[in-house]
């Protein structure tokens, strides 16, 4: 393992949870350069170490303090990707390929040419598209903040969050625990076939 690599892991661990668990297509967070100054070594170790279970971590945006780390489960961005509905929002963003290589190239594009997250990142987090395409309008007044702010069935999403917690509660305890990156992946692995 890398040096910083075990606060890597537990960041990974901690934010990353939900995509590992099979939950969300995908998630974000941050990683300082002050904490973690290897952050591009570290990210090519546990990208080597999850890519056999089909998730990926890669960079969509940096600077001087640090990067933006998004995590995701490829299977379920490509078929995110490849829904009709979600091609027409995408498309009034700029989206004209749908494979997972060129939308994250454009994603990352969006992320540099503005200065807040372009809301259709939501898609690639896996938040639900009413909820995305609600967000962007003005007028619009949320019924629920959790992992992203809903507008519709608000009982749902509850039990989704709760869900989300819970999967987030058992991977922290497991390297707690003891185990490693890749033996929470292979345990999680065996439970979801």
């Amino acid at each position: 393992m890398p040096d910083h690599g075990e606060l890597f892991q537990k960041q990974l661990i901690e934010y990353g949870a939900c995509t590992f668990g099979r939950m969300k297509t995908g998630s974000l967070f941050r990683i300082l350069r002050k904490d973690i100054p290897n952050s591009e070594e570290c990210m090519c170790y546990f990208d080597k170490q999850c890519s056999p279970f089909g998730y990926h971590i890669c960079v969509l945006q940096e600077n001087k303090e640090g990067c933006l780390v998004y995590v995701y489960n490829a299977h379920k961005l490509e078929y995110i990707l490849s829904e009709p509905s979600i091609q027409i929002f995408l498309s009034d963003f700029g989206y004209d390929v749908f494979d997972v290589d060129k939308a994250l190239q454009r994603l990352k594009q969006r992320l540099h040419e503005q200065s807040e997250f372009p809301h259709e990142i939501g898609i690639f987090l896996g938040f639900p598209l009413q909820d995305v395409q609600a967000f962007i309008t003005p007028q619009k007044k949320c019924k629920l903040v959790g992992y992203w702010k809903v507008y519709g069935n608000v009982k749902k999403f509850q039990k989704v969050f709760y869900r989300y917690d819970c999967c987030t509660k058992t991977f922290v305890a497991c390297l707690n625990q003891g185990e490693t990156f890749v033996q929470i992946l292979k345990k999680c692995n065996e439970l979801t076939h």
